[in-house]
């Protein structure tokens, strides 16, 4: 249930983001040595993922019953819950994607390792505490972590990187 779940509700902002990111990168990477220009490609790169993560979320949880029963039938319904929880971090990845793009492109990949240390630290936790409780208390438990603890961490690390700063992810 949880894998479905997950692909279900992942699954179309990572194929928006592919496309998107083969364009942006390397669009970003020519405009490495030019901050002002990198910058305003990077904040419309990133308003663009944020304007179709944002309204996907709404709609995967309001309509995750119909959802469910048209893309993978009526045996599922045990996933409604889960997919529900699901669709809170469904902008993380789209702007996480996106300021990962900015990091590949100006050469953080060390910031990159490091985040994917921390990150793997706080699921890890996620899970180890959640699991006990059931399918929809670990989709709880990741979504509100993501929300809560993992994209916190990442914007402020890879704002650093990039000389971003926490506030300027949240206008």
């Amino acid at each position: 249930i949880y894998s479905r779940s997950y692909a279900l509700t992942t699954y179309p902002v990572m194929v928006a983001g592919v496309a998107v990111g083969n364009v942006a990168v390397p669009a970003l990477s020519r405009l490495a040595d030019e901050e002002g220009r990198r910058s305003r490609y990077f904040w419309r790169v990133f308003s663009l993922m944020a304007l179709m993560s944002f309204p996907l979320t709404g709609f995967v949880a309001a309509s995750a019953d119909s959802l469910i029963r048209v893309a993978l039938g009526p045996q599922w319904v045990d996933a409604i819950p889960v997919v529900r929880w699901m669709a809170l971090f469904i902008p993380y990845y789209g702007l996480t994607a996106a300021t990962t793009w900015l990091l590949m492109a100006t050469g953080k990949t060390k910031t990159m390792f490091h985040w994917s240390l921390a990150n793997a630290v706080v699921i890890a936790t996620i899970l180890i505490f959640s699991v006990p409780h059931g399918i929809v208390a670990v989709a709880a438990a990741y979504s509100l972590g993501t929300l809560l603890v993992r994209a916190p961490v990442f914007f402020r690390m890879a704002g650093s990187a990039a000389g971003i700063s926490l506030r300027q992810f949240f206008r």
